[in-house]
């Protein structure tokens, strides 16, 4: 048998020792250090950006649900008050019944500088702004609420009514929740309900 001979570095040489040298394998795990940081740093923004849109999403959800709730109750009131103190701003709606005898239905939102909070009560007697202690039995409609700036929360003019705030949304830029409402009634049909 006959033996050949190939010159060194040959393509039959690598195959014969197959196997890679220190070099390729230094630059082997250079190349995934490289790309699992990219994946790595992408996947940790992907996180951050999810945690952000789901905060602004549900600081948008307890926005719109105040807003819907606080429209449904001006619309059918027959008269607004609006009063502001320190601790906080009171808006209240009265709706009269015709149905036989007359009746009164009081709705009553209020705004706690301290807690950041819009809750609200409906009630068949008229409702003052409430302690601190009162407001915890008021039903919780929205909480991480602030004023825009120096605005009021409430505002009534006439029959309108704006509702201005902002719906913080924790590491995310806050919601402006902002909608102006008119109430169908009149003044003059309340009288009989006092």
């Amino acid at each position: 048998m006959t033996r050949r001979w190939w010159p060194i570095g040959s393509s039959d040489d690598r195959d014969a020792e197959s196997g890679i040298t220190m070099v390729e394998l230094l630059i082997y795990s250079v190349l995934a250090i490289v790309v699992l940081g990219i994946v790595g740093n992408i996947l940790i923004q992907s996180l951050g950006v999810d945690k952000s849109v789901r905060n602004r999403s549900e600081a948008t959800r307890i926005g719109q649900l105040v807003a819907t709730a606080v429209q449904s109750d001006v619309r059918n009131s027959t008269e607004v008050t609006w009063s502001s103190t320190a601790a906080g701003e009171l808006l209240t709606m009265t709706t009269r019944n015709a149905a036989g005898a007359i009746s009164c239905k009081y709705d009553a939102w209020y705004f706690s500088n301290a807690s950041g909070s819009i809750r609200k009560k409906t009630s068949t007697t008229a409702v003052t702004a409430p302690t601190a202690s009162q407001l915890e039995t008021w039903t919780l409609l929205g909480d991480q609420i602030a004023k825009d700036g120096s605005n009021s929360v409430f505002t009534r003019s006439g029959l309108n009514v704006d509702l201005r705030f902002l719906a913080l949304a924790g590491n995310a830029d806050p919601v402006l929740i902002t909608t102006t409402v008119v109430s169908r009634g009149t003044t003059l049909e309340v009288s009989q309900c006092s």
